[in-house]
């Protein structure tokens, strides 16, 4: 969902006149520095950390909650996040888990912890 409702919509499409995006060039356009081509940008993966921090911002959690979540301690979790220490092979594969399907897999933690 783009976030925008139709009268908001509508207020931005009024704010351009259709003639002068049709009169812009391609050369013009391409130049556009506000707009840099991303295509052929290298990245790097993200790492335990990154994959911690966006999951559990994602998921509107606690560090409390999430730790709890995963079932280790808070302090564990802050020296993940904060990359003093790094989780073992068993735990990055588990926030590979989480990090690709964030709300199924804390559905179905919730599930485990309450039973």
């Amino acid at each position: 969902m783009s976030g925008f409702t139709s009268a908001a919509a509508q207020v931005f499409a009024s704010s351009f006149q259709t003639d002068d995006l049709c009169q812009m060039d391609a050369p013009d356009m391409a130049d556009d520095i506000d707009s840099p081509d991303w295509t052929e940008e290298v990245t790097r993966p993200l790492d335990a950390s990154a994959k911690l921090k966006l999951t559990r911002g994602l998921l509107v959690m606690s560090q409390a909650d999430f730790a709890a979540l995963l079932g280790i301690p808070v302090t564990t979790l802050q020296n993940w996040e904060q990359r003093r220490t790094a989780p073992d092979a068993v735990a990055r594969t588990l926030i590979d888990l989480i990090y690709d399907d964030p709300k199924e897999m804390r559905a179905r933690m919730m599930r485990r912890n309450a039973a």
